[in-house]
């Protein structure tokens, strides 16, 4: 557990989560940052970078490059989580562990995980919006392909388009506005 993350160098350098590795992050505002520039993560299905601020706060790549973080993101606090960042980003799977809360995308790039596993509860939606009330963000699932679903429910989503396999926003949830 850490108040924040910070590694906005350009140097060469490894975050290697190992075996069920986790990353908690309790800090609001831009708490997990870094420059995508010499950086490589390493981590399978059981890493994990768990943003708990009941405050709105970032995932923030400072710098172009393309950067994968083979890890789950998961924002379990109830204040919005942010992805920024200049070049497409992509995750194991991007998910929420509390209601209400929610993600605001990129407009500018492309976010893909390997699932988008998005669930509220009677009352207590999980708002996905992109970054910009003119402009979509863009969801690709790279498990797609092989005819998973990305499931979703008690959601309200805005100037979102997904790519790749199946979405399903179940019946409790809300389309408002601009969605492909």
């Amino acid at each position: 557990t850490t108040y924040n993350f910070v590694s906005n160098q350009s140097s060469t350098r490894t975050l290697a989560f190992g075996s069920w590795g986790k990353i908690v992050v309790t800090a609001a505002g831009s708490s997990f940052s870094f420059y995508s520039i010499g950086l490589t993560v390493t981590a399978g299905p059981t890493g994990k970078i768990s943003m708990t601020s009941n405050s709105s706060k970032v995932f923030l790549n400072s710098t172009s490059g393309d950067i994968n973080f083979p890890v789950l993101l998961e924002n379990s606090g109830t204040g919005k989580l942010t992805i920024s960042s200049p070049s497409d980003i992509s995750f194991y799977a991007i998910t929420n562990s509390v209601a209400p809360t929610g993600f605001i995308f990129p407009t500018t790039n492309t976010v893909t995980a390997g699932s988008f596993n998005f669930n509220g509860n009677s009352g207590n939606l999980v708002t996905l919006m992109s970054s910009s009330s003119t402009a979509n963000a863009n969801l690709f699932a790279t498990s797609g392909a092989t005819g998973s679903r990305q499931k979703w429910d008690y959601v309200t989503a805005n100037n979102i388009n997904t790519a790749n396999g199946i979405w399903y926003a179940g019946s409790h949830s809300t389309n408002a506005g601009n969605n492909t």
